[in-house]
């Protein structure tokens, strides 16, 4: 930083942070004037729940599979971490989910398409970060309950993600 600033006259790492703050801000009103029917589109739905996947695949394969440090490192930018871009897709994929199965929403095959997903990606983040993985859970469980899901099937879930919590501490 000091010799960049000798150099140029100003700190580089600060006049990228302010424009990275601001195609930030840029990025989240773009997103806001898009309508909702748009993220709700199949091929959208499915390419941002894909890509969450993927972003979690490459973050465990690119830190050699150490659980703590599961950051993508983007050069010139920083760094990405996968289970938030993943958490956002996650919701967005779920609600949207519920929205347009509402009036088939008591049915299995209704609830495999709304519950796998969910258990995927927060079985993706869980040996990364546990806290994460459950707020995850958490808010997508809301998302079902708030939606009527059958709570007989909600119970199959909660039964899937405490074997995973099992497996995963005592398996070392």
């Amino acid at each position: 930083g000091v010799i960049v600033y000798n150099l140029l006259g100003f700190e580089l790492i600060g006049s990228i942070g302010s424009s990275l703050i601001l195609a930030g801000i840029a990025a989240c009103y773009v997103s806001y004037k898009i309508k909702y029917k748009y993220y709700s589109a199949p091929v959208v739905r499915k390419s941002l729940y894909i890509i969450s996947i993927l972003l979690l695949i490459a973050a465990f394969v690119l830190s050699g599979g150490k659980t703590a440090s599961r950051w993508i490192v983007l050069p010139g930018i920083g760094q990405l971490q996968g289970s938030e871009i993943a958490k956002y897709f996650l919701i967005l994929y779920t609600s949207s989910l519920l929205a347009i199965n509402r009036d088939t929403i008591k049915t299995w095959d209704t609830f495999k398409k709304i519950g796998i997903p969910v258990f995927i990606v927060s079985a993706l983040i869980f040996p990364e970060n546990f806290s994460t993985s459950m707020l995850v859970f958490a808010v997508c469980a809301a998302l079902m309950i708030i939606g009527r899901v059958n709570m007989k099937y909600m119970s199959i879930i909660l039964f899937l993600i405490k074997l995973k919590f099992l497996t995963f501490f005592f398996s070392k």
